[in-house]
């Protein structure tokens, strides 16, 4: 579960969870209901773990690969896995769509890796939107 996995960053961290609310910016009340799976964080969460943490985003939604990201694994884009972080939030609110944690890190994930092959830029948001939007279709 997400909850249990972000409970084992922070401690992996060594910190507190008002330490770790204050790293990312958000109330500490906020990441007590993360850890006890109460809510879910949302994309502006997401992108602050990946880049103040450089946590793997597909570990964390999903428990698979490592739960740190290393660039020297796999060719990696920061800006654009962002970018597609946030299209992808932004696709799932006006569809109306509500993905478990795990299949909306394999989502994300699949969303990066068609981008990637496909040679989408992060400043081309009408494709990553586009590519986010038949993904869903395909949901």
């Amino acid at each position: 579960m997400m909850n249990e996995r972000l409970k084992l960053l922070r401690q992996n961290l060594n910190i507190s969870q008002r330490e770790m609310a204050e790293m990312l910016d958000i109330s500490p009340r906020s990441w007590q209901q993360y850890e006890n799976g109460a809510s879910v964080p949302g994309g502006n969460v997401l992108k602050s773990l990946l880049l103040k943490l450089q946590i793997n985003i597909n570990w964390l939604l999903s428990g698979s690969g490592q739960m740190y990201f290393k660039e020297c694994d796999v060719e990696f884009d920061r800006d654009l896995m962002i970018q597609a972080i946030a299209v992808l939030e932004d696709c799932l609110a006006k569809e109306g769509v509500k993905l478990d944690p795990a299949r909306r890190g394999k989502v994300t994930v699949k969303l990066f890796e068609n981008l990637k092959r496909s040679g989408v830029s992060t400043e081309n948001l009408g494709m990553i939107e586009k590519e986010a939007l038949e993904l869903l279709d395909l949901i």
